[in-house]
Formats: structure tokens, sequence, C-alpha cells
């Protein structure tokens, strides 16, 4: 691989395993999301149709002995972490030359994909968008809230559970650099989960 790849061209070059592939001792349900971290799949366990999660890291990811170490080092303290707004890791391995995370099944949709629907649904005809006027904007002119849709008080929930699960990462002393949409996970419920915690720190120089 090119040294001069781009974060972009690292991503576009890993394959995508499709709906019922086989991958090691699992069984592809779907993609859940895709992200310089690596690509996050449903899987079921073969041998007894357990629900999980993979992360999938980026091919040079596995090529790089230091990375490797680091990254074997991360899974360890990571799999240590409990969190009700964490998506938990429970173990690593290396399935089919590339180095993986086994995680908890994810039920939700990645914040990216949630945000990316609800500005669709703008472009379809802003039936789904809270729209609002102000005192400033008497002439019914339509304001974009800055929630992008998502209401106020959801949002708040979200940043509120955010600011929560990196707390709990800064006391356990695990380095979490960013968050990105594409790893935060909202269920039909509510419910909001951060995935990979602290994995961009490892993989960011090294990588990209």
């Amino acid at each position: 691989m090119d040294s001069s790849d781009t974060p972009t061209d690292i991503l576009a070059k890993d394959v995508v395993l499709q709906h019922g592939e086989e991958f090691g001792e699992y069984c592809v349900e779907d993609c859940v999301t895709s992200g310089l971290m690596g690509r996050i799949y449903r899987v079921l366990h073969m041998d007894n149709s357990e629900a999980y999660s993979i992360c999938v890291l980026p091919h040079r990811a596995s090529k790089d002995a230091r990375l490797g170490g680091r990254l074997r080092r991360y899974a360890q303290q990571a799999s240590e972490l409990v969190h009700p707004n964490l998506v938990n890791i429970i173990e690593w391995k290396i399935i089919r030359g590339r180095f993986c995370l086994i995680m908890e099944p994810i039920t939700g949709s990645s914040l990216q994909k949630v945000r990316r629907d609800k500005l669709q649904d703008l472009d379809e005809g802003f039936d789904a968008i809270e729209w609002e006027t102000t005192e400033e904007h008497t002439s019914g002119e339509i304001v974009i809230p800055s929630t992008f849709g998502f209401g106020e008080q959801w949002a708040k929930e979200i940043v509120t559970n955010l600011v929560e699960v990196l707390t709990y990462l800064q006391e356990k002393r695990l380095a979490h650099s960013a968050l990105s949409p594409d790893y935060i996970f909202v269920d039909s419920s509510g419910r909001v989960q951060s995935a990979l915690g602290g994995l961009l720190a490892v993989l960011g120089r090294p990588l990209f």
C-alpha cells in the first residue's frame, strides 16, 4: 500500500463484507457504519446464532507490527470498560489477516445516518423537520434549527450522554481524542451509545 494514501484512500481500498458472507466464525448481517477507524458489521456467531458487532480495522492497521501491539493493549484495556453509553468491546481477533474488535450487538443507527436521513427528509418536503419562525423573521421565512431536526431535548440528551462517556473514559485514563458521528449510535428508544472510544488516539498518526 502506498504510504502517501489519504485516510479516504485507505478506507476505499478495504473490501466490504456482504450480507450472508462468512467471516471467521461469524455470518455477516449488514454493515452498520463505516469511517476512518474501520467498518462495523452486525454479525451472528455460526455456532450459536448469538448476535455481535465486529469492527474490521483498515487493512493497513494489520500490517504495522508496532501498531498491532498498541491495538492489542487498547483492546485489552477497552474490554474492561463497562458503561451504558458505550458499545462494550468483548475481545480482539485476527480474521483473514485483519485486526477485528468483537463487540456487543449494536441495535441503533449511527448519528451520521440519522442526520443524513433527516436532511433527506428536508430535501423531500420538510415533513420530518420541526421548523420555527422568529420575531426577526416576521415575513414567515423558514429557519433551520441548529439541531438539524433532532429536536432540542433529544439533542441535549445526546450531548449529555456523550459527556458522561468522555468523563468515564477520562476517569479510566483512556485517551479518547475525538468522537465521530459515524461511531455514535441512537436506537428507537433514544438510547445513545458511542463505539471505539479512544481508538482514534491509537490509530491516528501511525495509520494516517
